[in-house]
């Protein structure tokens, strides 16, 4: 295997040099989720966790730059790859710090130990691993879950969606976010089963992959909020109406007359906290990342987004139903703002936006 070193933010790291990332790469690293580890460091520069525990630790870049920038003084790699264990020492010697290296299976591992703060970054689906991270938990802990399988959570694979998240998908205009609420609201019932409420911290959609933050907190009063979080979604193709439901409100037709499709069961609530991104921004701001300007302009999107909790609508798709030329996004949200309704962009796509106002509005000041 060859091998080359990058700097990520203060810290160097070997990593191995492959033509294509792969489950069967000797050792896994990815380049591209940079950005992520950036973010991850900033999160725990936030939320100073005694303990830190990455649970697939691959080589273990995560986690070493969490011990060197976050300063957090008990950190946890563990991976089933003794190669990229081995690995994992080496680039921690190198940078002088100190971890504590296993190489077990990840289920394993979780099962008789307590961190305050669990990273879950699989080749895949996380599902497999959630129910032992949670139960890794303190009664206050945090929570960092990756999924990189984003066409079954997004509608492509709705059979394989059905069997690994217990939900349906469906491939909407908006299927990004429909995806990223999927994986939330899979986390969120995991925390619900051991009396755990959830507060999403911070979450996006980037490229390939989704990323979750989360706060959990053990007792029947924030078990509560979490569960009225978890409803449906039902969403027309005809007139492209999209409303969130619970299981007993269900509809078969869309007020224009056509089915209703139903997509869950999924969260409802804010996928990131405003106050929290307002943090992330300022530490990304000041600290020395590769990817700071990507981020931060991420984490500022972000939050805005959070003022409007209804999925967003692609203007160039409504367009299209419409059989209209699209207008320039600004008329759109002039038009909007003159009516009263609020209107942002959204991260997901960037003919995107969010509004609070109804698809009969949008189709409003498209015709």
């Amino acid at each position: 295997m060859d091998w080359g070193v990058v700097v990520e933010g203060s810290t160097q790291l070997k990593v191995p040099i492959v033509d294509k990332l792969t489950a069967r790469n000797p050792v896994f690293y990815n380049p591209a989720m940079e950005l992520t580890r950036d973010v991850s460091v900033a999160v725990c520069r936030i939320l100073k966790p005694a303990s830190y525990c990455d649970a697939l630790a691959g080589s273990g870049a995560r986690g070493i730059r969490v011990a060197k920038e976050a300063g957090v003084k008990e950190v946890f790699l563990n991976d089933l790859n003794q190669q990229a264990c081995s690995l994992m020492k080496e680039n921690a010697d190198s940078n002088s710090v100190s971890v504590s290296i296993s190489n077990e299976n990840c289920n394993f591992f979780l099962s008789d130990k307590k961190f305050d703060f669990v990273d879950i970054d699989p080749f895949g689906p996380p599902v497999r691993y959630l129910d032992s991270a949670v139960r890794a938990m303190p009664k206050k802990g945090f929570l960092g879950v990756a999924a990189t399988d984003t066409s079954v959570l997004c509608g492509t694979y709705p059979t394989a969606c059905r069997r690994k998240y217990d939900a349906v998908s469906l491939r909407t205009d908006y299927y990004d976010e429909i995806g990223l609420r999927i994986l939330l609201g899979f986390i969120a019932r995991s925390a619900v089963r051991y009396d755990y409420g959830v507060r999403v911290l911070f979450s996006h959609s980037t490229r390939h992959y989704f990323r979750a933050f989360v706060e959990l907190n053990r007792g029947r009063k924030f078990v509560k909020p979490s569960q009225d979080n978890i409803v449906f979604l039902q969403h027309c193709f005809k007139c492209l109406e999209r409303s969130y439901v619970k299981l007993g409100d269900l509809r078969e037709k869309c007020s224009c007359g056509s089915k209703l499709n139903v997509v869950g069961p999924l969260w409802s609530g804010v996928f990131a906290d405003k106050d929290f991104c307002n943090q992330l921004a300022s530490v990304l701001e000041d600290g020395v990342f590769n990817k700071k300007r990507e981020a931060v302009s991420l984490v500022n999107v972000v939050r805005e987004e959070q003022n409007v909790l209804k999925p967003y609508f692609n203007l160039h798709k409504l367009c299209e139903l419409k059989n209209r030329p699209a207008p320039t996004m600004s008329s759109v949200f002039s038009g909007l703002s003159r009516a009263g309704f609020q209107a942002v962009r959204t991260h997901f796509e960037p003919l995107g936006l969010r509004t609070d106002g109804g698809v009969s509005v949008l189709s409003g000041l498209v015709v």
